[in-house]
Order: C-alpha cells, then sequence, then structure tokens
C-alpha cells in the first residue's frame, strides 16, 4: 500500500506540521506480474478535523472517513513508476472535478521514448 500525505508546513518548516489530506492506493491482488489493479482511497478532515487516527482510518476505513474512492485497473507497474500511479489515482478520484483540465488520451503502453528525467 503506498500513503501520499499533503502537510502545511508553516514558513517551511516542519514543526508545526499539519495534516491536510491523504490517501491510500492498496494493490487488489488481481493483477498480475506486469498489470496491477489498485483501490484509492482520498481522505481529508471535516470540520472537526481528523476524528480518528491515520491508522484506524487505512486499517478500518469507514464511508465518513473517505472523501473520494476510485479504481485503477491495468496498471503496468514494471514500466511506470509511482509517480504515474499517483498521477492516475488523482484521475479515477478528482478529475471530474477539473473538467478544464483535458486529458485526451487513453491509458495503455507507455511512450517509446522516455522523457528526460535530468530537465527541470
Amino acid at each position: 500500500m503506498l500513503v501520499v500525505r499533503i502537510e502545511k508546513w508553516p514558513h517551511g518548516q516542519p514543526q508545526g506540521a499539519q495534516l491536510m489530506a491523504f490517501a491510500t492506493i492498496a494493490n487488489l491482488g488481481t493483477g498480475g506480474r506486469e498489470l496491477g489493479s489498485y483501490i484509492v482511497r482520498l481522505f481529508k478532515p471535516g470540520v472537526e478535523g481528523f476524528t480518528r487516527s491515520i491508522e484506524q482510518m487505512i486499517k478500518h476505513p469507514q464511508r465518513s472517513d473517505t472523501w473520494r474512492k476510485g479504481q485503477i485497473d491495468a496498471f503496468p507497474r514494471l514500466a511506470l513508476g509511482p509517480w504515474d500511479l499517483l498521477f492516475r489515482a488523482l484521475v479515477a478520484t478528482v478529475h471530474k472535478r477539473n473538467p478544464v483540465v483535458p486529458i485526451n488520451f487513453q491509458f495503455g503502453e507507455p511512450p517509446a521514448s522516455p522523457v528526460d528525467d535530468d530537465v527541470p
């Protein structure tokens, strides 16, 4: 399982960090070696903040804890990495909230020539 935390660091300092939201991306165990399927859950605090511990929400998620839920199927885990998985998790859960952002492609094989990772 991957856990993604979004924290606010006042003035860029980790002291006093505030958890704003977090997500889990869990392997469903239904894929094979090359392709994986995952369940995605996005959590954000309510008006009173998070009322249960992160560990409790991950181990025993309740409907009230989960802000958005989605699924990723046929993810090429040997060809792509965790940032690609996170991208697909966001597409599966919040893309409809952001219709201005065009995503006009189908998930499939990665590009034939990789992008230069050294470019800032």
